[in-house]
């Protein structure tokens, strides 16, 4: 596998590499039991799609307010503490898995899960700032999200081996493996030595504290974020659930499409990152995700089976989507992470970067209903007016991210004061 370009310094850092191994190993357990998880759950359990999705929904709404007080007390207690205790919650959570023997066991154990499973990446990614300084930080978590990919493709392969004989030894296998992923995950995280981590920040006597609701800009960043967010759920549930209703392409297409997402986000992500360290740079990311969205809507519509079109060619313009849609999700996370890292004070890191990550939970939940209740019945209209209502997001995210900029200055100044006042 080709090494993520992180660039000499970062690549010789011993914490940057610990998180990469650290990276395949989790996201290689996490592939395995979202692969095999579902057929699972209905062989063993009988549980029918209605009852894993009601158990899925109930534990994410659980996490979106779980999420944020994750990341106060990562602020108030040390970032490392939490993410480790996550990492062993998630642990028990698929231990309870091996337990469970009817419908109410599988909805205790996800909310459960769900109490803890939302605020890991906020938690991490200010973990992977503490431990690589803030030159590194984005390209790390670009560096991060390829090897996830990756991993998560070879634990999608374990999990047909796991899915040849369905059963509940092969459930006893996926989620007690998946356990012992985030049990070593934790040990690894436990080695790494923080650079920076954040320290409190002493405000003058009577000022109020930095508070996330009055800060505007911030929410509506994270709100437009969550939006272009959509490109996982075009990728997971649009594009196969087009093609096979349809008819566009022999349905093993679809899989080809996702390969080549894959591959490509393995391979670019890192170089993705390049200038998204700075408000500019982040929303111009933003902005061209914004544009790829549109273009792979597009594209969808161009596809379409009602038009005289050959279905190789049909199949050469999916390509051409599936690639636009893949640049778009690569800019969406570059942008994401350079604007929401910029805009969260040092002090209070964890806890904003968990704020911002509420746009993207909330798409989690309401993402799936948007593409299979408002876009696949409409047809090429909802596909055209998706598109441009993602384009839109994206356009109008370098004005809000110089607001943000701005605003985040306003309220830094009485901290840099009260700093020069307290210094002797």
């Amino acid at each position: 596998m080709r090494r993520p370009n992180l660039g000499d310094g970062a690549w010789a850092s011993p914490n940057a590499r610990r998180l990469l191994i650290v990276s395949i190993i989790d996201s290689t357990g996490n592939g395995a039991f979202t692969s095999a998880s579902v057929v699972l759950f209905s062989v063993v359990l009988h549980l029918t799609p209605t009852q894993i999705g009601r158990g899925l929904t109930l534990g994410a709404f659980i996490g979106l307010f779980s999420s944020v007080l994750w990341g106060s007390l990562a602020d108030r207690i040390g970032v490392r503490a939490i993410l480790l205790s996550i990492q062993l919650w998630r642990a028990a959570a698929f231990i309870g898995y091996a337990f469970i023997h009817n419908f109410a066991g599988y909805v205790a154990v996800a909310v459960f899960l769900g109490l803890a499973e939302r605020a890991s990446q906020p938690i991490l990614l200010s973990f992977v700032t503490s431990a690589v300084g803030e030159q590194n930080r984005v390209k790390t978590a670009g560096a991060l999200r390829s090897i996830r990919n990756a991993g998560f493709t070879l634990g999608a392969l374990l999990a047909s081996l796991a899915l040849l004989s369905p059963g509940r030894v092969s459930l006893l296998c996926v989620v007690l493996g998946n356990a012992a992923s985030f049990i070593l995950a934790a040990a690894l995280l436990r080695g790494i030595v923080l650079q920076n981590p954040p320290k409190p920040v002493r405000k003058p006597k009577g000022e109020a504290p930095d508070r996330v609701r009055t800060r505007p800009a911030f929410l509506v960043s994270a709100v437009l974020t969550g939006v272009l967010s959509m490109h996982r759920f075009i990728l997971s549930i649009g594009l196969p659930l087009w093609i096979v209703s349809r008819h566009l392409v022999p349905k093993p297409m679809v899989s080809v499409l996702v390969a080549i997402n894959t591959v490509l986000v393995v391979l670019l992500q890192v170089r993705m990152t390049r200038q998204t360290d700075d408000a500019t740079g982040a929303a111009r990311a933003l902005r061209n995700a914004g544009w790829m969205l549109l273009c792979c809507a597009l594209l969808l519509v161009a596809a379409d089976g009602h038009l005289p079109i050959a279905p190789w060619t049909a199949g050469a313009v999916l390509v051409v989507g599936t690639l636009a849609l893949t640049f778009a999700e690569m800019w969406q996370a570059a942008g994401t992470w350079g604007l929401s890292l910029l805009l969260s004070p040092e002090a209070s890191r964890t806890r904003f970067l968990s704020v911002f990550n509420l746009g993207t939970s909330l798409l989690d939940v309401t993402g799936p209903f948007i593409i299979t209740a408002l876009v696949l019945p409409t047809g090429r209209t909802g596909w055209i007016v998706l598109g441009v209502v993602l384009a839109a997001a994206g356009a109008v995210s370098p004005r809000v991210s110089r607001w943000a900029e701005r605003e985040r200055v306003r309220h830094e100044r009485p901290t840099v004061a009260a700093e020069t006042t307290t210094t002797p």
